[in-house]
Parts: C-alpha cells; sequence; structure tokens
C-alpha cells in the first residue's frame, strides 16, 4: 500500500477537507433531496443535518478510501428498481435496472470526481473536443463546433459529410452485438480446429 500513499504526492492530489465534504450536499439541495433512498433508507436531507458532527470521521474515511485505493464494501450495495425507457408499460424490455446507492456512496463518487476533474483540468489532460460532463462546455458548443467547420470546409469547396447515430435502447443493443462477436469467434475457433480455410 505504500506505493498508493507515494502516488497521491507525485500527483499532487489534495487531501479531502471538511469544507470539501460538505459541498456535494450543499449543491443542488432541493433536487438532492426529492432522490430515491438507497439500501439504509438514509436521505441526503438527513445526512445533511448531521454532517456538522460526521464530517470529520467522513473526511478521514474519504482521504483513508482514496488514499489505499480501497471502496467499502457495504457502499457498493443497492437497491435496483425498473425504470420504465418508454412504450407501453407491460412490455419487460422497455425497463431498464437502475441501481439506486446510497447517499454516502453518492458523496464518494462526487468527491472523487473532484478530485479526477480538477487534476485533468489542472494538468490540461482533457481534449478540446470533450463536451460531455464538463463546466462551462455545453451541447450547443459541440453543435456550434461542428457548423463552424462545415461552413469552414464549404468555403473551401470541400464537400461534408455527416452521420448521425441516435441509438434507441443502447444498452441493449451493445448487449445484442457482444454476444454475435462472441458467436463468431466460436465458430471461427471451430473452423480452425477441423482444419478448414478461412477465406
Amino acid at each position: 500500500m505504500k506505493g498508493a500513499h507515494d502516488a497521491s504526492k507525485i500527483y499532487n492530489i489534495d487531501e479531502t477537507g471538511l469544507t470539501v465534504v460538505h459541498r456535494p450536499l450543499s449543491t443542488n439541495n432541493h433536487q438532492q433531496s426529492n432522490k430515491a433512498y438507497g439500501f439504509d433508507d438514509v436521505s441526503p436531507r438527513v445526512l445533511k443535518m448531521v454532517i456538522n458532527c460526521i464530517s470529520h470521521p467522513l473526511a478521514d474515511i474519504v482521504n483513508l478510501s482514496f488514499n489505499e485505493g480501497l471502496f467499502p464494501d457495504m457502499l457498493k450495495l443497492a437497491k435496483v428498481v425498473p425504470l420504465h425507457k418508454g412504450g407501453d408499460n407491460t412490455i419487460l424490455s422497455n425497463y431498464r435496472p437502475v441501481s439506486v446507492l446510497s447517499i454516502f456512496s453518492k458523496v464518494f463518487e462526487r468527491l472523487l470526481y473532484n478530485r479526477l476533474n480538477n487534476y485533468l483540468i489542472s494538468n490540461k489532460l482533457l481534449c478540446d473536443c470533450q463536451f460531455g460532463f464538463r463546466k462551462q462546455h455545453t451541447t450547443s458548443m459541440a453543435i456550434l463546433q461542428l457548423v463552424d467547420k462545415i461552413a469552414s470546409e464549404c468555403d473551401c469547396g470541400n464537400i461534408t459529410i455527416g452521420v448521425f447515430l441516435d441509438l434507441s435502447k443502447a444498452l441493449t443493443l451493445l448487449i445484442i452485438i457482444f454476444y454475435w462477436i462472441n458467436c463468431l469467434c466460436m465458430v471461427l475457433e471451430v473452423i480452425v480446429c477441423i482444419g478448414l480455410q478461412v477465406i
């Protein structure tokens, strides 16, 4: 575990302080309070009420978890609920499972996200074309950049072609693709085993 402690010094990652622990609960308070509870039935509202009492031990646990590279097993437990994606609500395939984690897991997630995001930004490791999940970067900016690129190419007399994919039930589609790729690999293995030539 010595390497984990050394890594935090090499990459200049600051420890999580008491004020930093308060931030995930202070932002979007109304939205956070209305979110579904995890398996422990602890609501964000309750956690915010007692945060002054538990912020010190919580910060110690967070720092220990990050430094050791270990996540508490109890915080991995989730309450799985079905979420309707659209269409006929009597068809099972129109639902997807959603894992509702404990509010403590969400605090860990937000603190880790903030650490990692600050490190990536300060070291300029993110591509300028990355618009998703970044502050001050929106899909509108992506569209503006695309339009500007198309206009520049048209001014140069070049033909531009765009291919846009809107995948409905994308996760289900990926599972099906991986399944058929796996089947194809198995067929190729059988062909090689029996000595047939693959054209």
